[in-house]
């Protein structure tokens, strides 16, 4: 988590996430490259 918050990426709590272990659903992380969003 502090190695991406220092990349710049912003952590954001998703309370009503009904696909939330497939965060390359949510718009945020799809500009993502696949590396960084794998570690979401």
């Amino acid at each position: 988590r502090d190695a991406l918050e220092a990349a710049g990426v912003a952590i954001r709590p998703v309370p009503d996430a009904p696909d939330a272990d497939a965060p390359a659903s949510a718009p945020e992380h799809r500009a993502l490259p696949p590396r960084d969003r794998r570690a979401l």
